[in-house]
């Protein structure tokens, strides 16, 4: 009863059991998991009721479902086929109200929608009425129909914005080529005449006009409309060369029923429960601001308007080095020229390969996204050398140049750039967050290209700070994902930044003196060079490493220094800034003063700095929230774990895993109140006992013992 007491506190009865409906059915679908090999092949048995009929049956919309399941998400742990399924279906709902929307646009662009109207107003006209299946309304039908067809051969539950939108003007293109001219807006009508025969004197086809109105790659779409698009089509013509719209329902309809899914249909008709009343505007903004010629920006606008912003940047960009950076590697003394196209090469087949496996219907796109990595790549190492140039020597810059992370790391940064670019690192949800299920999300490249985080984290400032045309969606972008090497990925097990804290100095793990908001990324106020982050960690010593006698001509040698880091100490001091900053919001929201927040913050530096086993697998904000709930529990103004959750879910950044999935040994996953007082408790407790108000606090039990 008091968990339903609690659902009830957060959503109506209705949409708890609406909710529940969905997991059953979920569940039965997949009794073993979304990794059951036996789903390649389809599920076991054909799905009795489908997500449309649950949300018809319930009058529920589709929003609200995906919002109210969200609640479910933040009190109950989810089953993997629930959760995975979830997250492929918001990301498929959301990319298709968005094409929906875009489609209803490129529609009103080439249609004539009013020539029926105005025939029926019209009451001299004496011509023959249009026939149903000549009108503008069916070949929307048919357009949208053939879409989704073609979606789920090519794309599966792989669907991505930029790549639905090429198979959308493909099939749009296809339409627009059977239908007859006069129910086509110009300049299409006169394309239209003209399309069956050899273009000359400057004529252009129908996806070239439509390619370059709707801002897409004429290459990228033409490319698809040969290889994929065209014989689909062909496939799915009858003996007389036309399509069959009875046909293709049918086809798709059995599709429909054997996933039990939406009807995507509905989308065409609008209807309520599917559509939400208008499309999203993307959050994201540009150096116009949120418009683009007085337009809202969709996603699909600001995505294609991302791509060209990109393409602008890149525009007398080439794929080889430019002739100042071939100076730059003929400087050196061991010229890097070579291995530096060697090492092109190698990542684009590696790129390229694993791309395809993700992709394999846009196999041809796969090497154009390289190569505008690569020009990417080639001009923002000139730009760096550049810079570096003016306060490196060039032996510094040699070796910068022959060193392999430096290089790997860059171009990792510049396709992570490419793929965000396009779309494909990044999904907007129904509450507009990022979703975490879009198929090349961060870290996706890191994974195919064999790239430490600690290493990609040193070129990300750099990178933002060298090129100012960046559109600001991707700032923010390589911003959030640098928040998340820094809180996470690399504190991940088999980490190269152990090894580095291993092998040199530990004393950089130490928190800066002065508060760590405050504190400059490196210890002369400027942010360290590239040279400095890839080429360290360097012997300290003083400024001579000989002490002399007074009254000798003898010499003393100094013992040799520890080795320090300076990718290290300014990784240390980003990730001190951003705990600190955290623990501050979140002290704020629970009403602690400042000497408490002082006292939490110290036993977070003690775990950092001592105790940094601790962290590894695990979350920054979950030692953050054990720091906080133990030293309160001592000290005279103890907190329930169940309020600091309840507050951290406030945060911006917050989310379910964090709280909900903590690492244990023996690689079991359980909530952060168990490994409080499993693990964290047990490895702190001497040190949270020293913030006890009193002796005989201080014998007091500081364990947790409730749930969240």
């Amino acid at each position: 009863m008091r968990g339903i007491a609690i659902f009830l506190n957060k959503m109506h009865l209705k949409d708890m059991f609406v909710c529940v409906l969905y997991m059953a059915l979920i569940d039965a679908r997949m009794p073993y998991g979304p990794n059951d090999p036996q789903l390649k092949h389809g599920y076991i048995a054909v799905p009795p009721i489908t997500v449309t009929h649950l949300l018809q049956k319930t009058d529920t919309s589709m929003k609200h479902l995906l919002q109210q399941m969200h609640i479910v998400k933040d009190l109950l742990v989810l089953s993997d086929a629930v959760a995975d399924h979830l997250a492929i279906m918001e990301k498929n709902f959301c990319i298709l109200s968005y094409l929906s929307h875009t489609f209803d646009r490129l529609s009103a662009t080439v249609f004539r929608d009013d020539y029926t109207s105005d025939i029926e107003a019209n009451e001299e006209n004496i011509g023959p009425p249009i026939p149903e299946t000549e009108g503008v309304t069916f070949r929307k039908k048919l357009c949208w129909l053939l879409f989704l067809l073609a979606k789920q051969r090519f794309l599966g539950d792989s669907l991505e914005l930029v790549h639905g939108f090429s198979v959308l003007l493909c099939c749009l293109e296809y339409v627009m080529r059977t239908t007859p001219s006069f129910l086509l807006s110009p300049p299409y009508d006169a394309i239209r005449i003209g399309c069956h025969r050899v273009l000359e004197n400057g004529n252009i086809s129908l996806l070239t006009k439509l390619a370059e109105n709707f801002s897409a790659s004429e290459d990228e779409v033409k490319e698809l409309h040969t290889s994929c698009m065209e014989p689909f089509i062909q496939e799915l013509l009858n003996r007389d060369g036309e399509l069959d719209m009875d046909k293709l329902e049918v086809m798709y309809f059995k599709q429909h029923t054997q996933e039990g899914d939406l009807n995507e249909m509905l989308f065409l008709i609008k209807d309520p429960l599917i559509c939400p009343s208008s499309p999203q505007s993307s959050n994201s903004t540009t150096s116009e601001g949120n418009t683009q010629s007085g337009q809202i920006l969709t996603p699909v606008r600001a995505t294609l308007y991302s791509i060209q912003q990109l393409k602008s940047t890149l525009a007398t960009a080439t794929d080889e080095p430019s002739v100042r950076l071939k100076e730059y590697f003929q400087a050196c003394s061991n010229d890097p020229s070579s291995q530096i196209a060697e090492r092109v090469r190698q990542m684009r087949d590696l790129f390229v390969r694993k791309f395809e496996e993700v992709t394999s219907s846009f196999q041809s796109v796969a090497d154009p996204r390289y190569t505008l990595g690569i020009k990417l790549y080639y001009r923002m190492l000139e730009l760096m050398l550049n810079y570096e140039s003016k306060r490196l020597s060039q032996s510094v810059l040699n070796t910068l140049l022959n060193k392999d992370d430096f290089h790997r790391s860059l171009i990792a940064c510049c396709l992570e750039v490419v793929l965000v670019a396009y779309g494909l690192s990044r999904s907007l949800g129904v509450n507009g967050e990022n979703l975490e299920h879009s198929t090349f999300r961060f870290p996706w490249i890191l994974n195919v290209l064999a790239i430490e985080p600690y290493d990609f984290a040193k070129v990300l400032e750099h990178f933002v700070k060298t090129e100012p045309k960046l559109p600001a969606d991707i700032v923010k972008h390589l911003q959030h994902i640098e928040y998340k090497i820094l809180e996470f990925f690399a504190w991940q097990e088999g980490s190269s930044l152990f090894d580095v804290i291993n092998n040199y100095d530990r004393g950089m793990c130490t928190p800066p003196r002065n508060s760590p908001t405050e504190h400059p990324s490196s210890s002369n106020g400027l942010t360290p060079s590239a040279a400095e982050m890839f080429l360290s960690p360097v012997p300290i010593r003083p400024a001579s490493s000989q002490v002399y006698s007074a009254t000798s001509t003898s010499t003393t040698r100094l013992p040799s220094a520890p080795r320090r880091s300076t990718s290290l100490t300014a990784f240390f001091n980003k990730v001190y800034r951003l705990a600190y900053h955290r623990l501050q919001r979140l002290c704020s929201m629970l009403q602690l003063g400042k000497d408490l927040l002082q006292k939490i913050w110290t036993c977070f530096e003690n775990c950092i700095t001592y105790r940094l086993d601790l962290l590894k697998n695990r979350h920054i904000d979950q030692i953050l929230m054990c720091s906080l709930y133990g030293v309160c529990k001592v000290a005279d103004k103890e907190v329930r774990f169940k309020t600091i959750v309840q507050e951290y879910k406030n945060l911006p950044h917050a989310r379910e895993e964090v709280f909900r999935r903590v690492s244990m040994d023996g690689g079991r996953f359980d909530s952060i109140i168990i490994f409080y007082n499993q693990i964290f408790m047990f490895s702190m407790k001497s040190i949270i006992l020293q913030f006890a108000n009193s002796r005989q606090a201080r014998a007091l039990q500081i364990e947790g013992d409730e749930g969240i």
